[in-house]
Parts: structure tokens; C-alpha cells; sequence
């Protein structure tokens, strides 16, 4: 039973919570036996990690038991599990006048995803735990990190504060969240255990205009990485919808090609993961996606032949060459547009900056239905055969199904 005066103490410190020094509080909670506190300090760094990832370097000041209750929140921290161990063994071996429970201590370490060289820290200089005892935490947990969890068409990460990010880091800008990395050119992302997985959602940007080539690489443990996405060629913005074969994932890597490189690699914050049972074609050479709905010319961004942007009005286009850019590289191999009056007129399309000519009609009018050799498409320009002759049309979408 806690006494009143714990218990004005109590109330008191979740008032001032934010303004608290952690390394103190934690030490509080020990000294005085106060276990009511854990629940509530861990509540509140599930909503702001940042209050517990700043206390990592300050693992000399907790008390023994109150560094293990630190690591019950190890796993809403952005930090990578190699960070979070040397920094431990580090603390270990500086305090040799505490007695630290140590193996109880690494149970809250995946050894699994350390390296050979990480795990010889354990006994080097000196042992801190013999060989036996380590062997048996890392085959256990091996174990354990190797089942596999399948949730039909629901995001496995529980909103942007469930959002494990190891390399980069989350922020906010005029109440948008964003995953940004401004040291490295990607950002990996740790989704706690293993999914079987077969899609993506991610928004690249801050802007609308923003665009980068990227590709997605996965891993089970951090040490093999395998490219399940490939659009290093071809520039893409926005929204982007990436389904792959399905495959058991842990660990994410979103990275930006070197050359779209520039201050900092910047995705929106509401990122899905999820296995899907949505029907969708994939193109197994390009990784491309085969649509198998219509899609429409106002998800795609309008440009001129200079590639700047023109103004569109509802779902009319006029001008006199009229480049449409998709936000992702897709597989398609049909179009259809409506002509209000008699045209001739060439349809292009590229994957990266080389033009293809695909179709051409002469003095049409009405509903048109273009075909042409499937193919990746990034860029459809459309251009009147009439030298310097505005073209006008209406309905644009493809693939023409």
C-alpha cells in the first residue's frame, strides 16, 4: 500500500513529467519502491522516444535496477540493438563496483542480430558472462526471432508512435510527421518481429514536388539484405504503392540513389506494411507493378516539354506537348483519351528519358483506345502532329481496361 505522501509525489511527477531528468526518475522509482510509476513513465515514451534515446549515454548514473527497468522500453527507442549494447558493456565494465545482474540484463538485448566482433565484448577484456550461459540466451532467442506472424491486409506498425526507426529519425513540421535521415542516404526501419509481408505504402516528401530514385531492401536479421524494390532509374514522387513476393521481413531499408541525395532523405510519417490479398500483377524482371485498375490523369503530375508544370483545368488538358509523369515506374500496354474535335496526333512514352513513339492516329475524334507493346512507363507525352498546334483532349487514363 502506497502512503499519501508517495502518493502526492506520484501525482505531482506526472505533472511535471516532461521537465523530470529520466535518469533521476528511474533511480526514484527504485530507492523508494515505487512501481506505480513504470506503467505510467512507459506510456509516456511510447508517445516521445526522444525522453528515453537521450538517457542511453547516461547508463552510469541508473542504478542497477533501475537500468533493467529502463530496458522495458527498449523497444520504443529509434536506436539500433548494437548502439544500445556497447553502450551497456561500456557502462559494465566502467561501474565493476555494482554488482549487475548481467545475464538479466542481456535478455533484453537480441543478441541475434549482433556481430561476432559486438558479442566479443562480452568477454574481453575480461568475461563478464561465461560462454555456456551466453551460448544458451543466443540460441533461445534465435529461436524465438525465427517464428513468423501473418495479419491479413492490416498495417503491422500501430500508428507512427509504434514506428521503430534505427537509422534516421522521426520529427514534426507544421503537424505533418515525417521519417528523415540527414547523415546517411537511407533509413532503416525495425518492425519488431518477423511478418510475412508482400506490400508497401510510402509518401516520398515533404512537397509535392520532391522526387527521388530509390530502392527497398529487406533482412531477418541485419546482417543479409535483399532488394525486393528497384526504382534507382527512374525518378518517383508521392504516394507510392510497392507489392513484392511474399517473404518473411523484419527489417526495412528505404534508400535514396546517391545522385537525388542532396540535404536529407525525407518520408511521410503514416507508413503500411502489410500482407495483402488485394489481386496485383507484378512484373518479376522490374519489380514493376502491372495495374490491374484504371488510373487516372489527375494522380499523375502534369509537365510541358521542358518539364515544367502546366495548369490543368478539371479533367481537360490542352497545350502543345503535354508530358504526364507517373509517381512510380508501372507495366502498361493501353491507354484511352476523348478527342472534342478532329486530331492527329503521337503518343511517347519513356521509363527514364529516352522517348519511344508507341501510337499515332490521324484526324480522329471521340473516345480513342491506344495499344501498344507492354512495357515500363515513367513519362506518356502526348503532342499534336500539327507543327506548334495545341492539342486538347479529355478522360485521359490507362491502362484501357
Amino acid at each position: 500500500m502506497v502512503n499519501p505522501f508517495v502518493n502526492d509525489a506520484i501525482s505531482y511527477i506526472k505533472e511535471i513529467f516532461y521537465s523530470c531528468n529520466l535518469v533521476e526518475l528511474l533511480n526514484y522509482t527504485v530507492i523508494y519502491s515505487v512501481d506505480e510509476l513504470i506503467p505510467y513513465i512507459e506510456d509516456q515514451i511510447k508517445q516521445d522516444s526522444i525522453y528515453a534515446e537521450l538517457c542511453i549515454n547516461k547508463f552510469d548514473q541508473l542504478l542497477p535496477l533501475a537500468l533493467n527497468h529502463f530496458f522495458k522500453f527498449k523497444l520504443y527507442l529509434n536506436v539500433p540493438e548494437s548502439t544500445i549494447f556497447k553502450t551497456l558493456i561500456g557502462c559494465i565494465r566502467r561501474n565493476s563496483h555494482y554488482s549487475y545482474p548481467i545475464l538479466e540484463l542481456l535478455q533484453h538485448i537480441e543478441l541475434h542480430l549482433l556481430t561476432e566482433n559486438e558479442l566479443d565484448l562480452l568477454f574481453e577484456p575480461t568475461k563478464l558472462i561465461d560462454h555456456s550461459s551466453c551460448l544458451n540466451l543466443l540460441h533461445q532467442q534465435r529461436e524465438q526471432a525465427e517464428k513468423i506472424t501473418k495479419i491479413e491486409n492490416k498495417n503491422v506498425i500501430k500508428g507512427f508512435h509504434d514506428l521503430r526507426v534505427i537509422r534516421g529519425r522521426k520529427c514534426q513540421y507544421d503537424d505533418k510527421i515525417f521519417v528523415i535521415n540527414g547523415n546517411e542516404c537511407y533509413i532503416d526501419i525495425d518492425l519488431k518481429q518477423q511478418f510475412l509481408l508482400n506490400c508497401i505504402k510510402l509518401k516520398l516528401g515533404k512537397l509535392p514536388e520532391d522526387q527521388m530514385s530509390y530502392t527497398v531492401l529487406v533482412s531477418k536479421d541485419m546482417h543479409t539484405w535483399s532488394p525486393i524494390i528497384d526504382h534507382s532509374k527512374h525518378k518517383c514522387f508521392g504516394p507510392q504503392l510497392l507489392y513484392f513476393n511474399e517473404r518473411p521481413i523484419r527489417f526495412i531499408r528505404i534508400e535514396a540513389c546517391p545522385f537525388d541525395y542532396f540535404n536529407e532523405l525525407c518520408l511521410h510519417g503514416n507508413i503500411e506494411v502489410l500482407y495483402s490479398t488485394d489481386p496485383m500483377e507484378i512484373d518479376p524482371t522490374t519489380t514493376f507493378l502491372i495495374p490491374q485498375q484504371t488510373l487516372l490523369a489527375k494522380n499523375l503530375k502534369l509537365m510541358s516539354d521542358n518539364f515544367h508544370k502546366t495548369f490543368p483545368a478539371n479533367d481537360k488538358y490542352q497545350g502543345n506537348d503535354l508530358i504526364f509523369q507517373l509517381p512510380q515506374p508501372c507495366i502498361i500496354d493501353s491507354m484511352k483519351l476523348w478527342f472534342g474535335g478532329p486530331t492527329s496526333y503521337h503518343i511517347d512514352i519513356a521509363a527514364t528519358e529516352k522517348w519511344i513513339r508507341v501510337f499515332s492516329e490521324n484526324e480522329v475524334i471521340g473516345w480513342r483506345y491506344a495499344t501498344f507493346k507492354k512495357q515500363p512507363v515513367s513519362y506518356i507525352k502526348i503532342t499534336s502532329k500539327a507543327h506548334n498546334h495545341v492539342i486538347s483532349f479529355e478522360g485521359f487514363k490507362f491502362p484501357a481496361i
